[in-house]
């Protein structure tokens, strides 16, 4: 299955949804940041009408969708496990309505513990026919163990990488979940556990990580930011917003990497302005310091 992922608050939704069909992705995830802290950054400050307004994203999204032509669709929580689980039980209903493939956690912060992990998924399981999908983050260290009590717990998929690849700390790791599940769970997985060490190692090398420089907490890449939402968010001072807690609690510092992405360039630019800065030279600061990966003071000198 090829698949993609689209915020329901894109503006040019509809010509995504069409772009990905025509990429020859069968399914795509809907996604939307429903934690207090992220809805708070967004738009859905009223409360009163925030539950309303959620599923009117959903809905309009899961016709748009079907509209596009895709064949499976999931609907999913971003930052779920920040939210609270009342709300999130509150919505379920309705979208169940739209008989969506799967209802997709993501825990966007890794912020997850496996208590947390468990009640959740059965107090859901309990609500919904919809099958449960899960995706852990891995700033805490645990997004293999948040994936194994998801399953114990009733959910019928999660998301893994090799060598847990991914933002940040990166995420569940396809090695250690699919060796649990078959080893301890019993559950098949149609991994070739015989093949883990060499395709790890492989594809590992491939981008010179064998140093475990993906390692949570004091890995060299546990607060470096490559994603332009987390740029948009950091910039304008919602550090919390991808950020489980601050670098220098552990003695880290935070990092971007630069690309040459428009939406990069804008995030620097939206910056600028706030602190003043009239004329950036943004463009070609970029195009000196491409990927690298700089501190905040170091991006400084990136907008001037």
């Amino acid at each position: 299955m090829k698949s993609g992922i689209v915020s329901v608050l894109c503006s040019d939704l509809g010509s995504r949804l069409d772009r990905l069909v025509e990429s020859g992705a069968n399914h795509v995830d809907l996604l939307l940041h429903i934690s207090e802290i992220r809805l708070e950054a967004t738009f859905f400050r009223n409360s009163v009408s925030r539950t309303e307004r959620i599923l009117e994203y959903f809905q309009n999204a899961f016709s748009d969708a079907k509209r596009a032509g895709c064949d499976s669709i999931g609907i999913g929580f971003g930052d779920v496990f920040r939210a609270k689980p009342d709300f999130v039980c509150s919505l379920i209903p309705h979208l169940s309505e739209l008989c969506p493939d799967s209802f997709v956690l993501y825990d966007t912060v890794g912020i997850a513990l496996p208590s947390e992990v468990t009640d959740l998924l059965r107090r859901l399981a309990q609500i919904t026919p919809v099958p449960l999908h899960c995706h852990f983050h891995n700033d805490m260290g645990m997004a293999t163990a948040n994936t194994i009590v998801a399953i114990e717990s009733g959910a019928s998929g999660a998301d893994v990488t090799i060598g847990g690849l991914g933002d940040r700390s990166g995420n569940a790791c396809l090695e250690e979940v699919a060796l649990v599940a078959e080893y301890r769970l019993g559950r098949k997985t149609g991994v070739e556990l015989s093949r883990l060490t060499e395709t790890s190692r492989a594809i590992l090398e491939t981008f010179g990580l064998l140093d475990r420089r993906l390692r949570p907490v004091v890995g060299d890449f546990t607060f470096v930011h490559s994603t332009p939402s987390h740029f948009n968010a950091i910039l304008a001072g919602q550090i919390n917003a991808y950020e489980a807690y601050p670098p220098e609690l552990v003695g880290q510092i935070r990092r971007f990497q630069i690309d040459d992405s428009p939406e990069f360039a804008l995030a620097l630019k939206e910056s600028a302005l706030r602190k003043g800065i009239q004329e950036p030279g943004i463009d070609l600061g970029l195009q000196r310091n491409l990927g690298r990966m700089v501190t905040e003071e170091e991006l400084e000198k990136v907008l001037k």
